[in-house]
């Protein structure tokens, strides 16, 4: 795999107009005047946790608050990272039934992006490993550099379970069962092109590029974000069997397993 270089974060700042101060937040919104938020993901590998999806979640409300066109597009402010997932270390300061509130709470935030009344872009500029694979494949379109990042479920190398909600998120948007199979079995590292040959990406692009391409395809679809209370259910009915599960209370069996396999504890 090439090195990463050509991803122009300054390049970033300087279009949306990022502030020094926001570069010192972990997670912020920038709105353009043609109606696209960029959800801008700022932790080293944007790795989740519960202070951090809360705040992803207010940040929804305001998105959902806005009038008129609206589209959004998340991506992280790295060379290399889009999200690797759960943030492990975070989780072994929990207390068991902590840990499992807040994989409740990541596999909800995934819901709400599956459900979020406009139309959600995932721009990935670097890896995209577990719970970060999901998030990507929780929104409604995915747009990957050509030259750098991979798209891997590692859980199985981790003796990690999935539970159903996580599981759904994945059967619901890949169409490929051979691919399906290939990412949650045997944890390939799926690379741009064939993501995109795969049909597991909507559209690939160079770093360079990737910016300017991924906003003009979201200002093409703001005006399909007008309509919130409609989109909304549009997209209920399409991802409702991965919402059904992300939102449903009686997979917690599914969570108890994933706390048991991550942190070996005879409390658990």
């Amino acid at each position: 795999m090439a090195n990463p270089g050509r991803f122009n974060i300054e390049h970033i700042c300087k279009q949306l107009n990022i502030t020094e101060e926001e570069r010192k937040q972990d997670v912020f919104l920038k709105k353009t005047e043609s109606g696209v938020f960029f959800l801008v993901l700022n932790k080293k590998a944007n790795t989740l946790s519960i202070p951090f999806i809360r705040k992803i979640s207010e940040l929804l409300d305001t998105v959902e608050e806005n009038d008129g066109p609206t589209a959004l597009v998340t991506f992280g402010l790295h060379e290399k990272f889009f999200s690797t997932g759960l943030d492990l270390n975070f989780m072994l300061s929990l207390e068991k039934e902590d840990i499992f509130s807040f994989i409740l709470e990541v596999i909800r935030l995934y819901g709400r992006f599956l459900a979020l009344a406009v139309p959600c872009i995932a721009m990935m500029n670097g890896h995209a490993y577990a719970g970060g694979c999901m998030l990507a494949f929780s929104h409604d379109y995915r747009i990957m550099r050509d030259d750098f990042g991979q798209i891997c479920m590692n859980e199985v190398e981790l003796h990690m379970p999935l539970p159903p909600g996580m599981n759904a998120v994945i059967q619901e948007k890949i169409s490929d069962k051979d691919a399906f199979r290939e990412l949650v079995l045997q944890a390939k590292r799926f690379e741009a092109k064939e993501a995109f040959e795969r049909k597991m990406v909507n559209k690939i692009f160079p770093p360079e590029k990737l910016f300017e391409e991924t906003l003009k395809f979201a200002e093409s679809q703001t005006k399909f974000g007008v309509d919130k209370p409609n989109f909304r259910k549009l997209k209920e009915e399409m991802n409702k069997t991965a919402i059904d599960c992300c939102f449903n209370k009686g997979h917690g069996v599914g969570v108890r397993y994933e706390a048991k396999a991550t942190f070996p504890n005879p409390r658990l």
